[in-house]
């Protein structure tokens, strides 16, 4: 359940950071 929990955080920040990239193009 932990590993789950830290896997969706950083799942999470890879979104974020996709985001981040999306807008600059």
């Amino acid at each position: 359940m932990i590993r789950r929990k830290q896997d969706f955080a950083e799942a999470e920040r890879t979104f974020e950071v996709i985001s981040g990239v999306y807008q600059q193009c």
